[in-house]
């Protein structure tokens, strides 16, 4: 593996629990507090699901494309979207009482995080490549 891709490999889950903990911090913050716990506690969820997406799919999605000669950043961001997307959508469903097609009524709002992620990755570890 290339430094390119250990640097994305640090920086892209990161860069999903940043999103993830702003997008939850602006929906729970009341004006009379602001505990420095939330903040924490907002970012874990992003870190661990970014960083368990991100060696589980988005690797091997990466190495796939490069093997197979389509390793552009338009089909990595445009397939690893989708992964993301599909990996959600099961997880909302398989996880609560919402029926598949309700769970994928809720997906628009749950893909900004994805979409940082898996953008993330692709311009750090193939910065040296054109679009």
């Amino acid at each position: 593996m290339t430094p390119r891709v250990v640097t994305a490999l640090i920086l892209a889950p990161i860069a999903c629990a940043l999103v993830l903990g702003a997008w939850l911090s602006l929906g729970l913050r009341r004006p009379e507090s602001s505990e420095p716990g939330l903040t924490i506690a907002a970012l874990a969820p992003g870190l661990l699901y970014g960083a368990l997406f991100e060696v589980f799919a988005l690797l091997p999605l990466f190495l796939l494309l490069k093997r197979a000669h389509m390793a552009s950043r338009l089909a990595l961001v445009g397939f690893g979207t989708l992964l993301w997307g599909a990996a959600v959508a099961l997880n909302l469903w398989a996880t609560s009482n919402l029926s598949l097609s309700h769970s994928v009524s809720l997906l628009p709002m749950l893909m900004l995080p994805g979409i940082a992620l898996v953008v993330v990755f692709s311009l750090v570890a193939q910065s040296g490549r054109a679009a």
